[in-house]
């Protein structure tokens, strides 16, 4: 660690805080191309360039939710909770499912719901539908589904009672409703 990083990184919330809206207004700008571009080439750009900022707003959203973004606890809830916004995570049960579940419990099947593995004789045992379906989930053009599935909807979206259970109600219904 020292040779990679002599220096312990310091969290800024002026970084944090530029980062964001410079983001936003990539998102904004592609959002914006797609739009009202004349030309579907340059539509499509927009898009692209649109999806490339979602995915870097979910980039700074771990970061804040991990506590590393910004100086302080409530300024990295703010940022994570809006830079979740374009991709539709509320915050509260992100922090549950990845920053409990995911690092706490890595690959831990009966716990690590994002990512679960299994034997060949798993695989083998289950129905053709679901082996079908495991198939699409471990392939590079299929994560995207899996995630959708598995982690979004089963876990954001409508969290089951078992992951209720560790959430605050008051700030899980806010972060829903904001979604």
């Amino acid at each position: 660690r020292a040779v990679a990083s002599p220096d312990t990184p310091k969290p800024s919330t002026l970084f944090g805080v530029a980062f964001t809206a410079a983001d936003y207004a990539l998102f904004a700008l592609g959002a914006g191309t797609a739009i009202v571009a004349p030309w579907w080439p340059l539509k499509l750009a927009g898009v692209v360039v649109s999806g490339v900022a979602v995915a870097m707003l979910f980039a700074l959203a771990h970061d804040a939710a991990h506590g590393s973004l910004a100086e302080s606890k409530w300024m990295n809830r703010l940022l994570a909770t809006v830079c979740f916004l374009p991709s539709w995570y509320p915050y509260t049960p992100w922090i549950r499912g990845h920053n409990h579940l995911h690092h706490g419990w890595t690959n831990v099947a009966e716990c690590d719901y994002s990512w679960r593995p299994g034997s060949l004789e798993q695989y083998r045992a289950m129905p053709r539908w679901r082996r079908a379906v495991e198939h699409l989930y471990r392939s590079w053009w299929g994560l995207w589904v899996h995630s959708i599935v598995e982690i979004w909807w089963k876990h954001m979206a409508m969290p089951r009672d078992d992951d209720r259970r560790y959430l605050n109600a008051r700030h899980l219904d806010w972060d829903r409703l904001l979604v």
